[in-house]
């Protein structure tokens, strides 16, 4: 293998992608896979929340009550695949799941979250049963969804202040990258963390 530095270097190339589709708002969007107890795949949108100190770890946040939680906790280990429309690129970072425990770096996360974002954290247990009504939440404001109005809800114990016991931050360690570019002239590269450092080599799309 030839070494990251004479071939591609993945931390730049994704930093100038990110620079490049910053104007489209859904460019943070990632789609996170795991395995479940039971072998089975599953897989869901994330939100990119920046890189750790290191500049090449990315960070997330979570609700600690969701399955994906309960996943991470018997399989560290997972896949990552963002694409930038813009710029017709997509990477493919496979690594482990830590959630970061430094208290200064989550609440430096939960201030830039949105008060929308924010009061996701303080609404009843992901995936439980709606009630048709109930003492948790109050209603704010309602959405279309499938043709129908539904009441969207806030908590009444927001706080935006401060972040609850169930925010979670999750940090993923990258250990192999694999770089697709669709534009006009297809280029692909595979990086992997060796002992040494990071190594590259450049393969067919």
């Amino acid at each position: 293998m030839t070494t990251e530095s004479t071939s591609f270097d993945w931390r730049t190339r994704l930093k100038s992608s990110i620079k490049l589709n910053q104007d489209d708002p859904h460019f943070r969007f990632i789609q996170m896979a795991t395995v479940t107890s039971k072998g089975e795949p599953r897989n869901r949108t994330i939100v990119f929340r920046g890189f750790d100190d290191d500049q090449e770890s990315l960070l997330f946040c979570t609700d600690r009550r969701s399955r994906k939680v309960d996943e991470l906790s018997l399989f560290q280990s997972v896949e990552l695949c963002w694409y930038f429309l813009k710029s017709r690129e997509q990477y493919r970072l496979n690594g482990s799941v830590q959630f970061v425990q430094k208290a200064q770096k989550v609440d430096q996360i939960w201030s830039q979250l949105s008060s929308q974002s924010k009061a996701q954290f303080y609404w009843p247990t992901p995936r439980a049963r709606v009630l048709a009504t109930t003492n948790e939440t109050s209603e704010i404001y309602t959405q279309t969804i499938e043709g129908r109005q539904a009441p969207k809800r806030q908590p009444l114990d927001f706080k935006e202040s401060s972040h609850p016991s169930n925010f979670l931050v999750m940090k993923v360690v990258i250990k192999t990258v694999d770089y697709l570019v669709l534009s006009n002239t297809h280029q692909r590269f595979v990086c992997r963390q060796a002992s040494t450092g990071w190594e590259s080599i450049e393969v067919n799309p």
